[in-house]
């Protein structure tokens, strides 16, 4: 097993090989925004460059897996790669090479709850739900400045009104506060 280390006084993701804190080695090139591990050990990274690179596993090797322009990527827990592009489109990763299919576009942010369910905030403040197919999305709740999803699942979301809510899975939601 690997113990992996981000430093962000350099940018540089780090892994001990052994499990060993003491024995860290530099498994990428600098510029390292942040980094994901998969359920089945798969280590992804975003770089300065807007680029996801999915490591070999042996020394510092790694393959880019998608064009310029990410702004932000999620792994699923069945170990879906899915990412947010400068272009406002969500694409997932269809698992080989540098194959993406869109399912969404005009979207701002995008979130994974544990449970594997993507969330996206579109350009039009409309949240919205990905069903897992195609292209098919759900609509929950409009009027959404911005969204968090907690550790267990729970979806909070400030209104363009400056109300605080608890989103439900139908669309109904609970004041938190003003």
């Amino acid at each position: 097993w690997s113990v992996f280390l981000f430093k962000s006084d350099d940018l540089m993701l780090y892994r001990s090989p052994s499990g060993e804190p003491a024995t860290f080695v530099a498994i990428t090139a600098p510029e390292v925004v942040s980094f994901s591990i998969a359920p089945d050990g798969s280590v992804y990274c975003l770089t300065t460059g807007k680029i996801v690179y999915k490591y070999t596993g042996v020394g510092n090797n790694w393959n880019g897996i998608t064009g310029a322009e990410v702004v932000s990527f999620s792994i699923a827990p069945d170990g879906g790669v899915y990412c947010l592009t400068t272009g406002n489109i969500v694409y997932k990763y269809l698992g080989v090479g540098n194959n993406w299919d869109g399912i969404k576009a005009n979207v701002v942010w995008i979130s994974m709850a544990p449970n594997g369910t993507l969330y996206a905030l579109g350009t039009d403040n409309i949240f919205y739900r990905y069903t897992g197919s195609g292209n098919a999305w759900d609509a929950i709740s409009g009027a959404v400045r911005s969204f968090s999803v907690a550790f267990d699942g729970t979806v909070i979301a400030l209104q363009a009104s400056g109300d605080l809510v608890r989103l439900r899975p139908n669309g109904s939601s609970d004041l938190l506060g003003r």
